[in-house]
């Protein structure tokens, strides 16, 4: 008798296991489904490429570096541009810089760590490009904001951030 179960047992197991591998080697994988590749030609679509446009505003998530692009102003006004950079600046760079860029931001007066002032002499001579780095790639203790932020955002805050440093000067220490 209690031979006959654990062999029964034994058997049932393995039986068992072999069913979930089969069945496990049975499911199709996705790189050999039938998709479009990128370049191919397709009569799906009206233009004939398989690859799509990106939507308008797009933000690259896995780019590595915005020094990939050429930064050059848009061809909106100046001072609308100074003003969408001013209300993104407010919303996403003030808490930690202070709405006057001195570093001094809510999260300063709460316990962390102050952010550089853009009013310092290092940071006034830095290029567009480098402050657009930084907006997306991050920085120290600073994360990027490029799934948050688009690269014409990030222009128009690294303008405004330009704006500001003209308009006041930092306080030299003794």
């Amino acid at each position: 008798g209690g031979v006959v179960i654990k062999t029964l047992h034994l058997i049932m197991f393995l039986l068992a296991v072999l069913v979930i591998i089969l069945f496990g080697a049975c499911q199709p994988r996705m790189e050999y489904q039938p998709k479009l590749k990128t370049y191919s030609v397709t009569s799906f679509y009206a233009d004939g490429s398989a690859a799509r446009p990106l939507p308008a505003d797009t933000v690259p998530y896995h780019q590595s570096s915005t020094s990939d692009f050429l930064i050059s102003l848009p061809k909106t006004s100046s001072l609308e541009l100074i003003r969408r950079g001013q209300d993104r600046y407010e919303i996403f760079c003030s808490v930690c810089h202070g709405l006057d860029g001195r570093g001094k931001g809510m999260a300063a007066l709460r316990g962390f760590p102050e952010a550089p002032s853009f009013l310092s002499r290092n940071l006034e001579v830095t290029s567009l490009n480098h402050l657009i780095k930084v907006e997306s790639d991050g920085i120290g203790e600073m994360k990027g904001f490029k799934d948050r932020i688009t690269l014409s955002d990030q222009l128009a805050i690294a303008v405004y951030i330009r704006a500001l440093q003209l308009s006041q000067t930092e306080e030299e220490s003794p």
